[in-house]
């Protein structure tokens, strides 16, 4: 079952000449935790901790904490919050205004969808369209038309994945809040123009009772503002930005409920104020989505980077009606981020080029990160995590004691980045914005002899993931994963120590000792009766829809790298391997599934990693 990946990065010529750093021997068949803590308990062993260690391990206790808050806090506050509307929404169901009566009946069922996944009272199935609706989001197979909105949707997304397929409950919750974040209010929707009018009073009734009701508003504003921390501000409206515009443009809403002749002026104000950057949906080239988008939306997904930039590089931003590009790569989004490498790659090994725009829309979204990509980084933990990878691009290593060449580097610095992205998006899943392709109408100096626990010579990196956990250690202050996430303080504690010490030479022994002990004693990833160590995660992250093909980003069993130092030592460690395929949308690929694939060698790395396999395998130590 191990995979035997190698790879080198030669200071010199010909595959034979080895030095500065390489991958070799057989991938560890457990989590990276495990890894180091074997690897230190073997005193002959100099170690190195990469940056892979507590990357790796944020993004476990990222999960996990997504995972309590969402089955301890999350679920319940829904469920609460979505029946008080719907019991004030019920005044409107029987008014004698016939817009008003026609708006409250597309509101009910928009409720009652997601309300019946986290109660399971069929009493609120009673209508054809709901349990309609309900057996789609069940069957979770394809793209069809809503029995309640009349418009395309993508059921194949309703497929419970990432951490939600562990119990019953998170299913639901998972399912509930797919329909919550993907499905709304589209007054300007050109799929069913017969429902725009109820859609924009429903909105409006909505938009009304979260807004005149401080107990709902401020259930709203909580559960809002969780997500918002950890992911980012949805995409779409909020009802509390569209009442903003209603009375913004001088509607009294209790008139726009009932009346239609104050729809022109919101929509032109929907229009000017704030249109969807991401296409959760499918869009033809015949449409002009930036209209036809424009949702109002109780918990819209979040508009996070890696989807706009994907939206903004497949078609039909790039390529044409005849030879489109339909699938992004994960290498798209370091290549925005920075990384010459990963643009050298994308051009001479997979000839993205050869699509027309690309390198205009490319060089386009560069400009985006280099202008805003400050104030796109403080967005959200998401986007902190994203800020963190393109600083590890940039980083230049201040260490005397390592061999290998920076520009070189580059390729060990994407296989992290990559492999911590995709846990990000596993983590995530639910409620950051998947992008869609557009759908085609037509076709140095001596060392002293010594055992070294050495670390990754970056500390202005290790001191941004530290501030990063700091910020998830504020949010899961009372859950049970709090304990392992102050851990995880400790060892970047600990590494940071290090190295700032290796700036000037080798650490001294006892702070290297420290590391050491840390390693093998470490309460990391453990968490009660639970390992949460954990390394085969998968997450789909762009759809589309011409191809029915999904994008698949994953992670397996890491990777062992051998560092050459500046006495011609040898020290190990361990990083993140990254997996990268494309898969049928009616499969969208749960950790399960994922691992049998792996498990049965189904799946191979990219090609542009395979190919930096080398021909001569250095004998292995065994860890």
């Amino acid at each position: 079952m191990h995979i035997l990946l190698l790879f080198a990065m030669i200071i010199g010529s010909g595959n034979d000449n080895i030095s500065g750093y390489y991958l070799s021997g057989e991938t560890y068949p457990g989590g990276v935790v495990e890894a180091y803590e074997k690897a230190s308990k073997k005193p002959e062993n100099d170690i190195v901790v990469t940056l892979d260690l507590p990357l790796y391990v944020f993004g476990e206790l990222l999960d996990e904490s997504m995972y309590e808050i969402e089955d301890k806090i999350l679920y319940d506050s829904l469920t609460v919050f979505l029946k008080e509307i719907l019991s004030m929404n019920r005044r409107y169901k029987y008014t004698k205004c016939r817009r008003a009566k026609e708006s409250a009946l597309l509101l009910d069922a928009y409720l009652k969808v997601p309300l019946y996944f986290l109660t399971g009272d069929n009493t609120l199935l009673q209508r054809k369209e709901i349990k309609e609706e309900v057996e789609l989001i069940k069957n979770a197979s394809e793209i069809a038309t809503s029995p309640i909105f009349k418009i395309k949707e993508d059921y194949s997304q309703y497929k419970p994945r990432s951490h939600y397929t562990r119990t019953k409950r998170m299913r639901n919750y998972f399912r509930a809040m797919m329909y919550l974040g993907r499905m709304g209010f589209f007054p300007l929707s050109t799929e069913a123009p017969d429902l725009q009018s109820q859609n924009m009073g429903a909105a409006i009734i909505l938009s009304k009772i979260i807004t005149q009701n401080p107990r709902i508003r401020s259930k709203y504003r909580f559960i809002s503002g969780i997500i918002n921390s950890i992911v980012g501000k949805s995409d779409d409206y909020t009802p509390l930005e569209f009442l903003k515009i209603v009375k913004g443009y001088n509607v009294i809403p209790d008139n726009a409920i009932c009346s239609e002749e104050f729809d022109s002026k919101i929509i032109e104000g929907l229009k000017e104020e704030k249109k969807p950057g991401i296409f959760s949906t499918l869009v033809r080239d015949t449409d002009t989505p930036l209209v036809s988008q424009i949702a109002i939306k109780l918990f819209g997904q979040r508009w996070i980077l890696d989807s706009y930039v994907f939206q903004n590089l497949v078609y039909d931003k790039v390529g044409t009606k005849s030879k489109p590009r339909l699938l992004p790569r994960g290498l798209d989004l370091q290549a925005v981020l920075g990384s010459e490498r990963a643009m050298d790659i994308l051009i001479d090994e997979y000839k993205e080029d050869r699509y027309k725009n690309y390198l205009s829309q490319m060089e386009s979204l560069q400009r985006l990160i280099q202008e805003k990509g400050d104030s796109i980084f403080d967005l959200s933990l998401y986007h902190m995590l994203l800020g963190i990878e393109r600083n590890y691009i940039k980083a230049r290593k201040n260490s005397p004691i390592f061999t290998y060449d920076e520009k070189k580097y580059e390729d060990k610095k994407l296989i992290t980045n990559l492999g911590t992205w995709a846990l990000l998006k596993h983590s995530t899943l639910l409620y950051g914005k998947q992008s869609y392709t557009v759908g085609i109408t037509s076709v140095g100096p001596g060392l002293e002899k010594k055992t070294l626990t050495l670390v990754e010579p970056y500390p202005d990196i290790i001191g941004d993931i530290r501030s990063l956990n700091a910020k998830l250690m504020k949010l899961a202050k009372n859950l049970d994963v709090y304990e392992n996430i102050k851990e995880l303080d400790n060892l970047l504690t600990l590494m940071l120590k290090i190295a700032l010490m290796e700036e000037n030479g080798i650490p001294s022994q006892k702070a290297m000792n420290e590391l050491r002990f840390f390693l093998k004693h470490n309460n990391l990833l453990r968490k009660e009766d639970k390992n949460l160590d954990v390394p085969l995660k998968v997450a789909d992250v762009h759809t589309d829809p011409n191809s029915k093909k999904v994008l698949e980003v994953a992670t397996g069993f890491p990777f062992r790298i051998t560092y050459i130092l500046t006495d011609g030592r040898k020290a190990d460690g361990f990083i993140m391997s990254y997996y990268e395929f494309s898969n049928s949308m009616e499969n969208r690929l749960s950790d399960r599934e994922w691992e049998k694939l792996l498990k049965e060698k189904k799946i191979a790395p990219p090609v542009w990693i395979k190919k930096l396999f080398i021909k001569k395998v250095p004998q292995s130590r065994d860890f």
